[in-house]
């Protein structure tokens, strides 16, 4: 917890603390990645905890007093990952009620192309497949050679297991321009329903406009929701910037922050950052816990806090108890 982080206990100057959101409303796939997901009571408990025990500040003002060195102590921003409907719909109007802003990633090619992030895709699939036992060959969405996966698919159990243990690594190994393809092929081979709706489809632009004209910001989630480990310095550099480039032709004169994907280790190394220095990028965030320190960390590493907790959980009462604690 943030309490035995060793961080100092206030923030100020260039160190803040920034929330890390993604879905409110119900998991997809229980037991799988259920931290992802809030209830709107728990998301409206947070923003209440927020308000009442931390400086919360719009994106753009965050971010330019980071830069300058002078957050006030508590300085807080929040940001929501994935751009997906629920983010307009169930999560905006909480934050506008309480005076709050925010900054939402987006991928603007899935957007686009009509499509939801291919992690929440597959746990529809999985969720909704007929039950039974499967083989899945994964070799031609890998460019590699790969043993078929074996695949039980009965009770809630065993599709969540199967979702972390088995899919979902081969689908973030997969490059991006490879999950369509990879999707499909599942979706024939476990009777998937046709034409399925996702349970969280991305918001198009007209609905992230409104995002904007209530004050908060858009950010890159790259084009596809990719990363440079499955695709490669020259891809991932390219998306990139095309993803950019979509944001600001859409909403110009915003800072351009930049959050990686899925956020494992490996998806952040530290030979990114002359790739995101060339897309023009401002800021990234990472997903690795803590307070974001900008003389730490740099601009393109800036640690985030999941807020997959209510406030009256342990977590949260940890933070309260370092807020608490005097310096």
């Amino acid at each position: 917890p943030l309490a035995g982080r060793g961080a100092a206990r206030r923030s100020g100057g260039r160190r803040g603390l920034i929330l890390m959101f993604h879905y409110v409303g119900a998991a997809i796939l229980p037991g799988a990645h259920d931290f992802l997901f809030l209830s709107p009571p728990a998301y409206e408990s947070i923003l209440d905890f927020v308000v009442a025990h931390l400086h919360p500040l719009p994106p753009a003002e965050f971010f330019q007093r980071m830069q300058a060195g002078d957050l006030p102590p508590r300085a807080t921003l929040l940001t929501f990952d994935d751009g997906t409907l629920d983010n307009v719909t169930a999560a905006l109007p909480p934050l506008a009620a309480r005076g709050l802003s925010a900054c939402f990633f987006v991928s603007p090619g899935l957007i686009a192309a009509g499509r939801s992030v291919p992690s929440l895709d597959l746990a529809d699939q999985v969720q909704r497949a007929a039950a039974g036992d499967y083989t899945f060959d994964p070799a031609a969405f890998l460019g590699r050679p790969a043993s078929p996966l074996r695949l039980h698919l009965g009770d809630a159990a065993s599709r969540a297991a199967a979702f972390r243990g088995q899919l979902l690594p081969l689908l973030l190994a997969a490059p991006s321009w490879q999950h369509p393809a990879f999707l499909a092929a599942l979706a024939e081979l476990l009777h998937a329903p046709a034409g399925l709706h996702p349970s969280y489809p991305l918001a198009d632009w007209t609905q992230l406009a409104a995002l904007i004209e209530a004050g908060n910001l858009v950010g890159s989630h790259t084009l596809w929701h990719s990363t440079l480990a499955a695709d490669g310095p020259d891809r991932f550099a390219a998306d990139l910037a095309a993803s950019l480039a979509e944001i600001a032709a859409r909403f110009p004169a915003q800072p351009r922050i930049f959050c990686f994907p899925y956020g494992r280790p490996q998806d952040a190394p530290p030979a990114v950052a002359p790739l995101l220095a060339a897309a023009g990028v401002d800021f990234a965030l990472v997903v690795q816990g803590g307070m974001a320190d900008l003389a730490a960390q740099g601009p393109y590493f800036l640690r985030r806090e999941a807020v997959n907790y209510s406030a009256a959980a342990l977590k949260l009462s940890a933070l309260r108890a370092w807020l608490a604690a005097p310096p």
